[in-house]
Formats: structure tokens, sequence, C-alpha cells
């Protein structure tokens, strides 16, 4: 038994869209230009499955996912289909094309000052803020203290800070490196500072 080459077209809109937002996708599959109704598809994001969707009749598919908050500037789209059960013995696998969708976000710049000097077992005061490209109402942000790699703690802060970080007990004095990072939080992406 000759197997059926098959063929799925895609379509994504928009395909500039923030991080987190929502976007449809629809297509066809076909093979030899007929119709293939009721068959499993996955959308992939950058290779990965991400959600699906069935084929009604005359072979089209649709559906909506929302933009994953990652970070990058694009991500690649694209379907598959791959027949199982008795299909097997009927279809050949298809890929559509990849379709690449832009995804912006509002970069996030951060600043620290930290004391010239800083003793074990007290803690020392770090001040800092945010300083962002695209302003927008954002309440408290997230942040991650780091002393030379090892945690210091979290906190949530507004956009300018002052926080007691805990300098242990165990730490050797000396050149020492403060680090804070802020993961990305909606459409602003993540940021980080150090200093020693």
């Amino acid at each position: 038994v000759e197997l059926q080459p098959t063929e799925l077209t895609l379509e994504i809109a928009p395909q500039r869209a923030f991080v987190g937002d929502p976007v449809t996708f629809r297509g066809r599959l076909t093979t030899r230009a007929a119709a293939v109704p009721g068959k499993d598809i996955t959308l992939e994001l950058d290779g990965q499955t991400y959600t699906a969707a069935r084929t009604g009749p005359g072979g089209y598919y649709g559906g909506e996912f929302s933009l994953p908050y990652r970070y990058g500037e694009m991500i690649g789209v694209r379907v598959r289909y791959l027949p199982v059960g008795e299909e097997t013995g009927v279809y050949i696998p298809a890929m559509s094309p990849l379709v690449e969708v832009e995804m912006p976000f509002y970069f996030s710049r951060l600043h620290l000052e930290v004391p010239a000097k800083a003793y074990p077992g007290l803690s020392m005061i770090v001040k800092g803020g945010f300083n962002y490209a695209d302003p927008l109402p954002l309440g408290p942000r997230e942040i991650e203290m780091f002393i030379d790699s090892a945690p210091g703690g979290s906190a949530m802060v507004s956009q300018d800070f002052q926080i007691g970080l805990p300098v242990d007990n165990s730490l050797i004095i000396g050149r020492h490196q403060i680090a804070v990072r802020a993961p990305g939080q909606g459409r602003y992406g993540p940021a980080s500072a150090a200093m020693s």
C-alpha cells in the first residue's frame, strides 16, 4: 500500500505581539489537495509542543494561544501532523513551514549602590532602582540578592529601593561581589546588576 503524502499550511496573526498576548493560528491539512478531516495537529514553539488542534471539515484547523513569557525577540512557530494508530498505514507525517513571530517586551535596567565595607554577621544596606525604557504602571517587583553567587534573600521592592542584605558570619573579610537580579515580569524583561 502506497502511503499518501500530506501537507500542512500555517497562518499566524498577528506576527508581532507582546509576550503574554494572544495569537491565533489556522491552516489546513491535505493530501494531494484533498482535505484530511478529523486529525490531531500539534503546534510547536521553537520545537517544543505547546498546544493542539483537530482538523474539521475541509481539513481546516485553528485555535488561539498566548505567547510565553520568554524574553527573546523572536519565536519560531510550526504545526505538525503525526499519524497514529491505523493512520500510520495511510498517511506520511507532515510539518508546516516555520513562521517567525516577533515578541517585543519592555527593557528594564537595574542600578545598584553598595557600601564600601560590610562586616560578617551584620546587614549591609543595598540601594538600587529600575529604569524602564518604556514606562507603564508597574507595581512591586521581585528581586533576588546574592553575595558571591550565594543566595542572600529575596524581596518585593518598588521602582527605587533600599534594603538590608544579611552578611553571613562565615564570610571571609575581603572583596566580594554583590548581585541583584529581577526575573521578567509581564511585559518587562529581566534585569540584573552587580558590584564588587
